[in-house]
């Protein structure tokens, strides 16, 4: 007896020491596990139960292998078996399976057990959940990642979504943004190991559009996405996903798109942390989309800025090349209509004379071209119906198309009067037409629309799907001269023309266009409210009238050369002069000139410094004014005056016989 006490004494101690021992494992925190020198687990731990979910028989032995991530399991498994090799302790890091469906990060550390000869008899071991602390560092890497990243868009989905795969399964992942029509879904970035990147989508039953029109974002399991479809719902596009995250990309109320994650594994699955994660994220890339907009709005600005201003200077240089080749064709015409007066008998002449006057016409043609482009005002305003003026242009438009094209009109009843010249406004809709035609060789559709906007504006549409135009050709269609059409098909005024009308009617004009998908062209004008309708123009004189005294003054001598004879055919008398104060001088030594044909635009005095010294000496003297182009204070003046008129250079025998009547009839 004596000699059992001291063994039931060591083997009360050794009881002891393992009831403490089990005691300390049940009551840590952390995961506590045993094994051979193996590497074995050879006694349950509860622990380790309880955090993976695992049965004793599937944790016994090497069952301990599978709820290693796949990702990291062959990592693990050699530190591990290096450690047992060398028997030495063993530490690294690797994510393990938790009981909720989620891949947790753990920190874990192993410790051999020597027996009396130095061998190892079994190894002591303890996992750390290190989840959430790893999380809170990396998303602090993160923030700053993705706010370096938010700094521009052209690398940021691709940073985002390394971001985001260091948190989840990400492998498939894609932004989705909403045009601002709301009606057409594009996807900038797109990953899927299933399906390919999709085309721009109009708007359906997607899971995609699930988010962008309730705004909200969706975590959804396969009997989720399948209930959402079976209700129909959500009708699905390509591979079914097994598991699915969406989140709006929003700023201040607005749903600028949308960005997923979807998995088609059966052992990954989201939670609800990923979707607080992807909510964080896509707060961020609405951010950096917002200030992208911004910035490209505030670049489309400015170059509009800069292309009206380039405008503004074409349109000043085109005025003085009008003027000056005005008095050129001018003089060109009247010696043509001379020499025909002169030689009304000699056909072959004639032939000549009469080919130098066409050239001249068409001559004359170009120039008002540049003349209405440079124009900023309107010279015959009225009220216009623009369904009107549409409407009589189409008539003649039904009738000159080719079949090939197909013409689709609606005009919006009742639409509001707009202040205008109904031949400009006639002008510019017919040259849209006739480009969209051209645009359109081997047939198509021509839209054109009439509508009344907010903010008292009417808008003409002008659409066709036709080739289109490349990004430079856009930028530079408006430009006078500028033209891809084959030398002779055309002369690169229509749309200049087009956009000076529209300015001179307070008016926008807009252009958009694709290669291959049209072009949508926008005139945009102020609406008159309660306008009446147009006078009837007043039936003209074409009398011939008495022989009248003449006053040409011009500075131009190809002027004060052939219109004198012009002048002549109709039986004036005609002295010229070559400045301002000179035309003067001639008025104070031969007062009873009957008509003043003055020039605008003259070096020095000019004619309308000139016209204001001449109406303190002859307040009532019929004056008419000589131009290519009338500004504001020409208008003005002729608004004013009632004994002053206009005459637009060049002109032909009977628009100045027409107008010299009128002057001395007042």
């Amino acid at each position: 007896m004596d000699g059992a006490e001291p063994v039931l004494d060591v083997l009360g101690t050794v009881q002891a020491s393992e009831a403490r021992y089990r005691a300390l494992v049940e009551a840590s925190a952390q995961i506590v596990w045993t094994c051979d020198a193996r590497g074995r687990v050879t006694e349950d731990s509860p622990s380790w139960r309880a955090y993976t979910g695992q049965t004793p028989g599937e944790w016994l032995g090497l069952g301990f292998e599978a709820c290693i991530h796949p990702e990291d399991r062959l990592r693990a498994l050699e530190t591990w078996h290096r450690g047992l090799r060398e028997g030495r302790r063993v530490q690294q890091e690797y994510r393990l399976w938790h009981h909720s469906g989620q891949w947790r990060w753990n920190h874990v550390r192993a410790v051999p057990l020597l027996g009396p000869g130095g061998a190892v008899e079994s190894w002591v071991g303890m996992n750390m959940d290190i989840h959430d602390r790893l999380s809170a560092q990396r998303m602090q890497t993160a923030l700053y990642g993705i706010s370096e990243a938010a700094r521009g868009l052209g690398d940021l989905y691709v940073r985002i979504h390394g971001i985001i795969k260091a948190f989840m399964p990400a492998e498939n992942f894609y932004v989705a943004l909403l045009d601002p029509g709301g009606d057409t879904v594009r996807f900038p970035y797109f990953v899927d190991e299933n399906d390919a990147p999709p085309p721009a989508l109009r708007m359906a039953r997607g899971l995609t559009e699930l988010v962008l029109r309730s705004g909200a974002p969706w975590r959804l399991d396969p009997d989720r996405i399948e209930e959402l479809v079976r209700g129909g719902t959500v009708v699905l596009r390509g591979e079914p996903p097994l598991d699915w995250l969406g989140v709006p990309l929003s700023m201040d109320g607005r749903i600028l798109g949308m960005l997923a994650v979807q998995s088609y594994r059966g052992d990954v699955h989201y939670s609800q942390s990923d979707l607080a994660l992807l909510q964080f994220v896509s707060g961020q890339i609405a951010a950096s989309l917002e200030r992208q907009r911004a910035e490209e709005e505030r670049k489309r600005l400015e170059a509009d800025l800069q292309h009206a201003q380039k405008l503004e200077s074409l349109g000043s240089l085109a005025g003085g090349v009008a003027h000056d080749m005005n008095n050129v064709l001018g003089a060109i015409h009247a010696v043509t209509q001379t020499l025909k007066a002169a030689y009304a008998g000699e056909d072959r002449l004639l032939g000549s004379i009469g080919t130098i006057e066409r050239a001249a016409v068409r001559g004359r043609d170009l120039v008002k071209g540049l003349a209405d482009f440079a124009r900023k005002d309107l010279r015959e305003a009225c009220a216009v119906d623009l369904n009107e003026v549409v409407g009589q242009e189409c008539e003649l438009l039904s009738r000159t198309l080719l079949q090939r094209v197909r013409l689709d009109v609606a005009l919006e009843p009742g639409l509001p009067r707009v202040m205008g010249e109904p031949g400009a406004l006639g002008s510019a809709f017919m040259n849209l037409c006739v480009n969209a035609v051209d645009a359109m060789p081997e047939g198509g559709a021509l839209v054109i629309r009439t509508r009344s906007l907010p903010g008292d504006l009417v808008e003409l549409a002008v659409d066709d799907t036709g080739q289109g135009m490349e990004p430079w050709v856009l930028q530079r269609a408006m430009e006078p001269f500028y033209t891809t059409k084959p030398y002779g098909k055309g002369t690169g005024l229509g749309l200049a023309m087009v956009y000076s009308t529209a300015k001179a009617h307070g008016g926008t004009l807009t252009l958009d266009s694709r290669p291959g998908e049209g072009t949508r062209v926008r005139l945009r004008l102020p609406a008159l409210a309660g306008a009446p309708a147009p006078a009837a123009a007043e039936p003209v004189d074409t009398d011939p009238g008495r022989p009248l005294r003449i006053l040409l003054v011009d500075d131009d001598d190809l002027i004060r050369d052939a219109a004198p004879e012009l002048l002549e055919l109709l039986g004036h008398r005609v002295a010229t002069a070559s400045s301002g104060p000179e035309g003067l001088a001639m008025l104070d030594l031969d007062p009873d000139v009957d008509v003043v044909l003055l020039d605008v635009n003259m070096p020095g005095m000019s004619g309308l410094e000139t016209l204001a010294l001449l109406r303190e000496r002859h307040p009532r003297l019929p004056v008419i004014l000589a131009t290519g182009f009338l500004g504001d204070a020409t208008r003005h003046l002729l608004a004013t005056d009632p004994h002053l008129l206009a005459l637009a250079k060049p002109y032909t025998l009977e628009e100045a016989r027409v107008r010299l009547k009128e002057a001395v009839s007042r």
